[in-house]
């Protein structure tokens, strides 16, 4: 059995809708109620009545974002359980033109916006060794993620920023990245003190 939950969706320039999320699909393998969940992709038209394509990725993992790039192309950010961070690049018809890892397999990719010259700014954080809300063990390390990547995913630049004793990021909240009027871009992300406050 197999079930599809849409946690978000983009309006595209030509009015189809992108829906993405998790599909939850049973575990032969595991308990008869055990689960996996894998990143998915749907594109409806504007009329909502016909499936433009339809994309499953077979791997444990979330779909973070989506941003739509040049000629009707879409940037998936996908976080999966074997190569970590990467972003798949769709054309209009959802054919898989490339996908890039990043961080190998650590960092997790949260947010991006689109450029006008088909590049991506993409926020998420350099590690996910910890889960939840801590108290994150004295080892544990992780910076907030800034990354200009260009229409064929090569990484432009990159750039952490740390966290500030007793403080931590909160990998557990969402990072989120807007473009300003002025041209240029704000973060938002959350921290909390290392004893879970």
């Amino acid at each position: 059995t197999c079930c599809y939950v849409s946690n978000k969706f983009n309006m595209l320039k030509n009015e189809n809708i992108l829906l993405y999320g998790l599909g939850y699909k049973s575990n032969p393998n595991l308990t008869p109620c055990a689960y996996r969940d894998a990143p998915f992709a749907l594109c409806i038209d504007s009329t909502l009545e016909n499936i433009v394509y339809a994309k499953y990725f077979n791997r444990m993992g979330n779909s973070a974002f989506a941003c739509e790039v040049e000629n009707g192309c879409l940037m998936l950010g996908l976080n999966l359980d074997t190569i970590g961070p990467c972003l798949a690049k769709l054309d209009s018809a959802g054919n898989i033109l490339w996908c890039r890892s990043y961080m190998q397999g650590h960092g997790l990719f949260m947010d991006a916006v689109s450029n006008a010259d088909g590049s991506i700014m993409v926020t998420g954080y350099t590690d996910t060794l910890a889960w939840g809300l801590g108290p994150y063990p004295s080892w544990f390390y992780t910076k907030l993620l800034l990354m200009k990547i260009d229409s064929s995913g090569v990484v432009i630049w990159s750039k952490g920023y740390d966290d500030v004793h007793p403080f931590h990021w909160s990998i557990k909240r969402p990072a989120i990245i807007h473009k300003t009027y002025d041209g240029n871009y704000m973060i938002g992300a959350s921290k909390f003190a290392s004893n879970g406050i």
